[in-house]
């Protein structure tokens, strides 16, 4: 009987000491591992590193689970950042509708209270009415621009075959005419721009453009250069003008929707904003610096189309 059984004990205590071994040198970090991080993520907590440095199975799954951590971390600071976009813009349509509406309130009681008692002209009434409309006109204009900027993520990017080098040579008569119309000069240097075919949403990128100029044409003093240049399926786009640049509470908040500097002035502060949101729609960035003046450099995703 010993004979028979003593070999079948050695195994499986064998195998099990082979295992608890196993488990304690192989599994068991492992384990603890992608357990502490499993909690970390029901507790809604991401900002960990999940690391287990091993190249067999149990290393893979440990990785694969960190880049999943570090997708959904990513996820949530989008959506915290979009989140946060929207209570500024909220917060500012809020603000800058109280103007109109506070002028539009007052003209109504002026008038309530004075024309049943004959006390205002006709002259008076009609200049009342007049600035009364302008009011409505302004109150138009900014739930116009409201809509506009929400439909803005909404607008499809329709890349199409662009000869690069065209497309910036077209616009140059057009922007130095409405330079010139500001008693302005306009130059632009495309050196920086081979003779090449890129997939291109040529519509959006002259939007933007449009965008940046009209507003370098509200400081500029003398002068707007544009200046372009493409490499390794980047476009690079610089606006540059001569006037007293951007401040500093600029260059931090200027791509907000709505954000005006000088709040007694009639523009909406929306044009930087709308090429923020377009470059980030073409897989790029907008950033904003001063150089002798200020600057605005837009870069888009533009792949070039390798010839036959």
């Amino acid at each position: 009987f010993v004979r028979t059984w003593c070999p079948f004990l050695y195994t499986l205590v064998g195998s099990i000491l082979a295992c608890r071994i196993f488990y304690r040198r192989r599994l068991s970090a492992p384990l603890r591992i992608l357990q502490e991080g499993t909690e970390a993520v029901r507790n809604n907590n991401l900002d960990f590193d999940l690391t287990y440095d091993s190249r067999d199975e149990m290393g893979e799954l440990c990785r694969a689970m960190d880049t999943m951590r570090a997708a959904l971390l990513k996820n949530n600071q989008e959506t915290w950042a979009m989140m946060e976009e929207r209570r500024k813009l909220s917060a500012s349509i809020a603000h800058d509708l109280r103007t109109p509406i506070t002028v539009m309130k007052g003209y109504t009681e002026y008038l309530s209270h004075n024309v049943p008692l004959g006390r205002i002209s006709e002259d008076k009434l009609m200049d009342t009415i007049h600035n009364l409309s302008l009011a409505t006109d302004r109150l138009e204009q900014y739930a116009n621009q409201v809509r506009e900027i929400q439909a803005m993520d909404a607008i499809p990017v329709k890349p199409t075959v662009c000869p690069l080098q065209d497309f910036f040579e077209d616009q140059e008569d057009e922007y130095t005419i409405l330079a010139l119309q500001h008693q302005l000069q306009f130059s632009m240097d495309i050196s920086g721009v081979p003779d090449i075919q890129v997939m291109l949403d040529g519509t959006l990128v002259h939007r933007m453009i449009d965008n940046v100029i009209s507003n370098a044409l509200r400081f500029a003093c003398h002068e707007i250069a544009l200046k372009a240049g493409w490499q390794e399926g980047l476009l690079t786009i610089q606006v540059h003008d001569d006037g007293k640049g951007f401040s500093e509470e600029s260059l931090r908040s200027a791509t907000r929707p709505f954000y005006k500097e000088n709040t007694e002035n009639d523009h909406f502060g929306l044009g930087l904003s709308i090429c923020n949101t377009l470059c980030q729609k073409q897989g790029g960035t907008l950033s904003l610096s001063n150089h002798n003046g200020a600057c605005v450099e837009m870069q888009i995703q533009a792949e070039k189309i390798d010839a036959d």
